[in-house]
């Protein structure tokens, strides 16, 4: 069982094959797991040839990633409520039979693109056409579409079964050597029922046991501990992108009671006991920013916090909610830098936001595209009094002013390795109440970039 993972399994020939074109990852066998609730896929493979059997991969975005696979069996599969449940480019002689689709938004998706990089190895050495599939002894269930094919050539689709589809076989002028005939020697070959000669492994785990009451990317819950275990309480909000009053919360964890010692940040909530799982509602208090804290005490099972803790049962256990947020009338300028890493000039791009959050790959679009520039971020926030910790994020080098005093100096690429890791500093500040001036400084010298500025209220 590799559910509610980024991807659940995941392969790639390496890059000695990306460059040359010779070998791959090959003859591996996926059986009898399950990979569901991916936010990306289930599986992937590509580059290889290996057989994907009997496996459970339900509500991914794609249920399987085949590109560029070759020689494949994906038979006696379960897919179900997949954005795409198999999607494979560049595909060459794989064999798709015996699967169930059950409303997937596309079941099966097969296409070429209209040009490859000349410079990559991989296609200047590899026919890499779409081409040759047997599809077929298939069950389609509720997919707005069945099979969605482009640029791809001989493609054999027969003896599959429908039900509730919108568009079954969804072409263009692109697909050619199209065959929709039966072939009983085809039908012979793939009818024997998937069986893998191997090691006997006694008392084997299932991997589809009691996972029901996990069932769904519902249940994909990441706290400051990293993925909750549902193994001790926890209350979550469930609508933290709202821009409203309500507030939203999910009680989650094992049975047992709950209530409510303390709140702040919020001038009411809709109940103040109850029993796991739970669900209630909380309206903010108005004003600039969010200072939220939520007390409450569990009494039920057996659980195991997440310091390893555990916690027996029927002894009380206090569980916390919290939210700060600070919002910062920043006004973000972009300067391209030139050859010698200065920069001159008006900025190339300018924004106005309350936070500082950002990723770049490949650079800053402003009309050019700018894979060396420079940050700097002004803003003005109103603080009550208190200590606060800032948390600064960069690639490759930052600054950070409070109140024109320098706070964090990293503005020296080469004291970290960019490629193992982006790096972060935190420092705690006293700050009397009223309006503080803030100033980031960042400054990117090609590949990926980062900026991000965490405000933390210390309790």
């Amino acid at each position: 069982s590799a559910t509610h993972s980024g991807d659940g399994f995941f392969l790639w020939a390496g890059q000695s094959t990306m460059d040359s074109g010779r070998g791959g990852c090959n003859d591996n066998i996926l059986f009898g797991n399950d990979f569901s609730y991916a936010p990306a896929n289930g599986v992937e493979v590509t580059f290889s040839t290996n057989k994907i059997l009997k496996n459970r991969i339900f509500e991914c975005d794609n249920g399987l990633w085949g590109g560029y696979s070759y020689h494949t069996e994906i038979a006696n599969n379960q897919f179900r409520n997949n954005k795409t449940a198999i999607a494979i480019e560049h595909g060459q002689y794989n064999d798709i039979h015996h699967n169930l689709f059950f409303r997937d938004q596309t079941a099966i998706k097969l296409w070429a693109a209209k040009d490859q990089p000349a410079d990559w190895g991989y296609v200047r050495f590899r026919d890499t056409r779409s081409r040759n599939y047997n599809l077929l002894l298939n069950s389609y269930n509720e997919n707005k579409i069945a099979i969605d094919i482009i640029r791809t050539d001989s493609i054999k689709i027969f003896g599959d079964r429908v039900s509730g589809t919108g568009e079954f076989l969804k072409i263009d002028s692109t697909v050619s050597h199209l065959d929709t005939s039966q072939d009983d020697e085809l039908v012979d070959k793939f009818s024997v029922d998937s069986a893998i000669m191997g090691p006997i492994m006694d008392n084997p785990s299932d991997p589809f046991k009691g996972m029901s009451k996990l069932a769904g990317r519902k249940n994909i819950l990441v706290t400051e501990w990293g993925p909750y275990d549902f193994r001790s309480p926890v209350m979550w909000n469930a609508n933290p992108i709202d821009t409203g009053d309500i507030m939203l919360f999910d009680i989650k964890g094992p049975s047992g009671k709950w209530k409510i010692l303390s709140y702040k940040g919020l001038d009411s909530i809709s109940a103040e006991t109850g029993t796991i799982p739970a669900t209630i509602t909380g309206r903010k208090l108005k004003g600039e920013g969010i200072d939220i804290d939520i007390r409450l005490e569990y009494i039920g099972d057996e659980i195991t916090t997440q310091y390893g803790e555990t916690i027996s049962k029927g002894k009380p256990y206090i569980f916390s909610f919290q939210r700060f947020f600070q919002p910062i009338d920043w006004v973000v300028n972009w300067f391209a830098l030139d050859s010698s890493n200065v920069a001159h000039g008006d900025p190339v791009k300018t924004e106005k936001v309350n936070q500082l959050s950002y990723a770049w790959w490949g650079g800053i679009k402003a009309g050019a595209q700018y894979t060396r520039f420079e940050t700097v971020a002004e803003g003005i926030g109103n603080f009550q009094q208190g200590i606060y910790e800032f948390g600064i994020t960069w690639d490759d080098g930052a600054r950070l002013y409070v109140d024109g005093k320098l706070i964090i100096d990293e503005w020296d690429p080469a004291k970290y390795n960019f490629d193992e890791s982006t790096p972060h500093r935190r420092v705690k500040i006293n700050l009397a109440g009223g309006k503080h001036q803030l100033r980031v400084e960042h400054i990117e010298l090609g590949g990926f970039a980062a900026l991000a500025l965490s405000i933390k209220k210390s309790r």
